[in-house]
């Protein structure tokens, strides 16, 4: 930690821009505890307002090397908030630590003797965690708990009913903000676990990490979005397993038309909290996105390439003529979104493998394909394209919307691309449709990869044969406003819509409710009881994606259904 006067705020020095300065550490626990223990350069203040994403910069980058070397900006740059994390020297419990370390601004040590604690040896403030698994979940409790009263007692964006809870436990805004870091944390640490937890937003992004020495890279990636980090644990999905989670995640009449074929073998993993799900380990999980270090980095370069252009660059591809009806639609509506903001749209069809694979290797934001995949690569009108075949891809993200694309899309990724919507076995024309002029809609309004996706399969009955892999966070658009989803219910007297912020990297950001003007902290919902003429006039003047009988509308198109 540095030396000198000691300081609770920071200058943000890593910046958002992907080109923040690097930490190298030696591929050693040492190492990787001295280079978690520097992070928090990121930080603005270790005052509340860090539960704010415009108060935590991006953290430095993380690469291994012979020796320890960190940035002189960096190093005087690390808030000296007295805050310790004591854990076993095992890389397990350095990987589920390190969120709770870079938002606390903790030191983190390796302690082989005494149980894996947070303490402040200032006050003589303790907190004695159980051993992994355990561990894990206390860590994410504390994090979430200190990040909700942060978000309660910060000045800037307060969250909607702020007032009574802050009577309801006991705390002063104002007196919060005026503490020291640890004098706040012990004010924290004193409210009843009862009078809390209920309270708590849900979470946005976890990520189930393999705690190996090549997915350390990713660790700031991961604290950039402030995902919790858990270890993974999954069963093996045979194919009768995956129907049936395709079909009980299908609320509508109806019945399978056949047997899914599967591409991959996948895992059912065992999720903890949160909206989102990563899975940085192997095998292909369903529910999750399939995230590796390749993903990260390209995320990276992609943001250091970023020259301030706001125009999107989409080719839409058609090799299939009897999927027109699906190229006209999704071609429709990156038009449609061209009137908004700047939006470049390139149509093509009955591509030679040596014209897709130039698409891919020409530079573009997104790759919209419609057609066919094997074995052997998607299908062209002289034989099969493989992305193995590429030296690199510059796609920033795509769909393959095509039966069995999933090898296609990690080589895709592998060579270049940020990330991107794939299927994990044989799909039906029709249902590949309605999936992907969903998806399409959804991205160009500002959906992440994966949020979008898990809405855009509501449309079909065998929604868990798409998936997306690479960085699922990642974000297409950068709308005004952060994207909201709505969730409908008939009751006696009328409706009740309940609205949420889709996930987004922006933990403890605000949304607006299409109800009306007042502020809701990420992770909360926004109920309101509505009668039929009140529904009508909200669903008529927004565009929002509302989810009714378990199926998912556009909230302009579902006023003629409820009439």
């Amino acid at each position: 930690m540095s030396s000198g006067v000691a300081s609770e705020r920071g200058n943000g020095v890593a910046g958002t821009d992907g080109d923040g300065p690097t930490i190298t550490v030696p591929p050693t626990l040492e190492g990787v505890a001295a280079g978690l223990s520097h992070l928090s350069a990121a930080l603005e203040t270790t005052g509340p307002a860090r539960s704010h994403p415009s108060m935590r910069g991006r953290p430095p980058a993380l690469e291994l090397g012979a020796e320890l070397s960190i940035p002189d900006a960096v190093r005087d740059d690390v808030p000296e908030t007295g805050i310790e994390l004591h854990v076993p020297p095992e890389l397990d419990y350095l990987f589920v630590v390190a969120p709770l370390a870079y938002y606390l601004g903790a030191e983190v040590k390796l302690d082989a003797h005494g149980p894996p604690r947070l303490f402040v040896p200032e006050t003589g403030i303790e907190c004695r965690f159980r051993e992994l698994p355990t561990f894990q979940h206390g860590v994410g409790r504390v994090l979430r708990r200190v990040f909700f009263l942060d978000s309660l007692v910060r000045e800037h964006a307060p969250p909607a009913r702020r007032g009574e809870l802050l009577d309801q436990f006991g705390l002063d805004a104002e007196r919060m903000r005026a503490l020291r870091s640890v004098e706040r944390l012990g004010e924290y640490f004193w409210l009843a676990d009862a009078d809390l937890d209920e309270h708590l937003p849900e979470w946005q992004f976890s990520t189930y990490a393999d705690p190996e020495m090549e997915n350390v890279q990713c660790l700031p990636d991961l604290l950039d979005s402030l995902s919790l980090v858990y270890l993974p644990e999954a069963t093996e999905l045979g194919e009768p397993d995956l129907l049936d989670r395709a079909l009980t995640d299908f609320y509508r009449s109806g019945s399978p038309t056949r047997q899914p074929v599967q591409s991959v073998d996948v895992l059912d993993p065992e999720l903890q909290a949160g909206q989102v799900h990563g899975w940085l380990a192997a095998g292909t999980p369903i529910d999750a996105f399939k995230m590796t270090p390749r993903a990260v980095e390209n995320r990276r370069t992609y943001e250091r390439r970023h020259d301030g252009a706001d125009e999107l660059d989409v080719t839409v591809v058609l090799n299939d003529d009897a999927m027109r009806e699906e190229h006209a639609a999704v071609a429709d509506i990156y038009r449609e979104r061209a009137a908004d903001r700047p939006l470049s749209v390139t149509v093509r069809e009955r591509l030679t493998t040596r014209e897709l694979a130039d698409v891919f290797a020409t530079p573009t934001d997104f790759v919209h394909y419609i057609g066919h995949c094997d074995r052997d690569g998607l299908a062209c009108p002289d034989g099969r394209f493989s992305a193995a075949t590429l030296d690199t891809c510059e796609a920033r993200t795509f769909f393959l919307n095509a039966c069995g694309s999933y090898h296609e899309g990690t080589e895709l990724v592998e060579r270049g691309s940020v990330g991107g919507a794939v299927t994990l076995s044989k799909v039906l024309d029709e249902q590949a449709a309605k999936v992907g002029t969903a998806f399409a809609r959804l991205l160009v309004h500002g959906f992440g990869l994966e949020p979008a996706m898990q809405l855009a399969r509501r449309r079909v009955m065998m929604g868990k044969d798409y998936a997306v892999v690479g960085d699922g966070t990642y974000t297409l658009t950068a709308p005004e406003q952060t994207p909201v989803v709505g969730w409908l219910e008939t009751r006696t007297d009328g409706y009740e819509l309940t609205c949420e912020a889709a996930p987004t990297r922006r933990t403890g950001g605000t949304f607006q409710s299409p109800c009306g003007d007042t502020s809701y902290l990420t992770g909360t919902a926004a109920t309101q009881s509505l009668d039929t003429g009140e529904l009508t006039e909200i669903l008529a003047e927004s565009d929002f994606p509302v989810v009714y009988g378990g199926d998912f509308h556009w909230s302009s198109e579902l006023v003629d259904s409820l009439d």
